[in-house]
């Protein structure tokens, strides 16, 4: 959002206190951010799709030209400041050009973020913008934050939250077919630094096993800050907490696995392209589909190239895997075929998408 949240956020990353962050592309100091991304790749960075704004003194618009996205603007030309004045005022369409743009942001400066999130809310805040969101994430490959909605408890939480979960949305949400969050949260708000400890300490206590997302806003204390937002002394408090030997130790006593969202692309999905040992930078990548069909953990989804592969697939353990073939060689469309002399399924199960059998 602002120079202090870079500043803030950097040596974290550096000193692996943090797993990721997430860019706010229309704001002022993004590319200056963006820039040390691209230094810097081995970082989990994303996107932290931006729809609106809404401090007082500081302030952006869109990403996408003006005249494009009327329905993003208030009458001053910047973003409106709630996420229900995006909902009254915008459409889809002028949502989803707004997200596309930001994304290309990133692109032409030279990096792909490694996932995408939403900013206040926002794209939760309607279900049509919820499945441009979703829509939009499985086009690129970039993953989204996007809760399991098949449970239920989550479902009560967004409706207690204020959200309109539907069972359109639910439906949307069950069908995107990328790696999807258990739980999600952001660290408690206190009246000192020991409370706000004090409540990050029983939040993470009360969790349930799975995959569970903490959002927090570290920033250094500056007099910007103190203007820009009433929220600074929160935000300076939480760019103490993950450095805080006492924070260190208690999570490591609860035995708390970090991970990526590069971590969990890769854990959810595998590559083959015979043509490409890269499979345009997508990771990991296979020569055969066999040798992926052999490497691959159960529920790993195997997307492959178009065209014809000259093999017997055979399974011969418990796995439980997809295969997607028709794949474009930069894994963003599916929309042909890919072909096999035979699947032979001793063990485990396979489904095949878009996989000719010949």
């Amino acid at each position: 959002m602002c120079e202090e949240a870079n500043l803030a956020v950097i040596p974290y990353l550096v000193n692996q206190q943090i797993q990721s962050a997430s860019v706010m592309m229309p704001c002022e100091y993004s590319d200056a951010f963006m820039q040390w991304f691209k230094a810097n790749e081995e970082y989990d960075i994303g996107l932290h799709l931006t729809l609106t704004s809404e401090w007082e003194t500081w302030r952006w618009s869109t990403v996408a030209e003006e005249e494009d996205v009327p329905g993003l603007l208030d009458g001053d030309e910047f973003m409106w400041p709630s996420a229900a004045e995006v909902v009254q005022n915008a459409r889809p369409e002028e949502v989803e050009k707004e997200i596309r743009a930001q994304i290309q942001k990133a692109f032409s400066l030279g990096v792909k973020p490694t996932h995408v999130d939403t900013h206040m809310g926002t794209l939760y805040a309607s279900n049509a913008f919820s499945k441009v969101y979703m829509d939009i994430a499985e086009e690129y490959q970039i993953p989204a934050r996007v809760i399991d909605l098949s449970n239920d408890a989550m479902v009560q939480k967004l409706k207690e939250l204020g959200y309109p979960v539907t069972d359109d949305l639910i439906a949307v949400s069950n069908n995107y077919a990328m790696p999807k969050l258990d739980d999600f949260g952001a660290v408690p708000g206190g009246t000192s630094y020991e409370e706000v400890r004090a409540q990050f300490f029983e939040q993470v206590q009360s969790l349930n096993s799975g995959i569970t997302e903490i959002t927090f806003h570290p920033s250094v204390k500056s007099d910007n800050l103190k203007e820009i937002t009433d929220s600074w002394q929160q935000r300076v408090w939480e760019a103490q907490l993950f450095s805080d030997p006492e924070v260190i130790n208690f999570l490591e006593k609860e035995e708390i696995i970090f991970t990526t969202w590069k971590e969990l692309m890769k854990r959810y999905f595998s590559y083959v392209n015979k043509d490409d040992e890269t499979c345009n930078d997508n990771m990991p990548c296979y020569p055969t589909i066999q040798d992926a069909i052999d490497a691959a953990t159960s529920r790993k989804t195997i997307k492959i190239t178009l065209g014809s592969y000259d093999e017997n697939l055979a399974l011969h353990s418990s796995k439980i895997l997809s295969l997607g073939g028709g794949w474009d060689f930069a894994f963003t469309t599916q929309s042909s075929n890919t072909s096999i002399n035979s699947l032979t399924i001793s063990s485990g199960v396979v489904t095949i998408d878009s996989i000719v059998i010949q």
